[in-house]
């Protein structure tokens, strides 16, 4: 069975507002990897909502960060920390990150599989604040598709 790692959140925006690079739809694409037969985990920090993971593991030290991304198979994230992390200490292990209006040609990385919905959605300003943001749940892209581009890449 392969160990799925799950990062389907991005922190809060500075003024406390849940970030729009958050994944909509995490409760479905969950169900999905699970009714697929992956061992799912949830990377996060423990005030995050439960996505339906088989295993939940918050607010892990950088060492414990460390050890989850050479135990697992590959992983699901949108553009936050854990790709970034992953690039640096597990650069052999392709992963699928999903990006909604920031730009995967700026803050992707070509090992992995960047999933982005349409350049319609993609901010004037890539450098700017999110909290001005608005959250646009069609940007993202649907949970059908991930499933799909992670049985691709293992």
């Amino acid at each position: 069975m392969k160990k799925i790692a799950l990062s389907l959140f991005s922190r809060e925006t500075p003024s406390g507002k849940p970030s729009p690079k958050s994944y909509p739809w995490y409760l479905e694409l969950t169900e999905a990897l699970n009714n697929s037969g992956y061992y799912t985990i949830q990377v996060g920090i423990q005030k995050e909502k439960d996505i339906g993971a088989i295993v939940r593991w918050n607010d892990l030290s950088a060492e414990g960060l460390v050890k989850t991304a050479r135990e697992i198979d590959s992983y699901i994230s949108v553009d936050n920390f854990f790709p970034h992390l992953m690039q640096y200490y597990a650069p052999e292990k392709r992963g699928i990150v999903i990006f909604s209006q920031s730009n995967p040609l700026i803050f992707g990385y070509p090992t992995n599989k960047n999933l982005l919905k349409d350049k319609k959605y993609l901010k004037n300003d890539q450098f700017s604040f999110w909290d001005s943001t608005v959250s646009i749940k069609a940007a993202f892209v649907s949970p059908e598709i991930v499933v799909t581009s992670l049985k691709e890449i293992l």
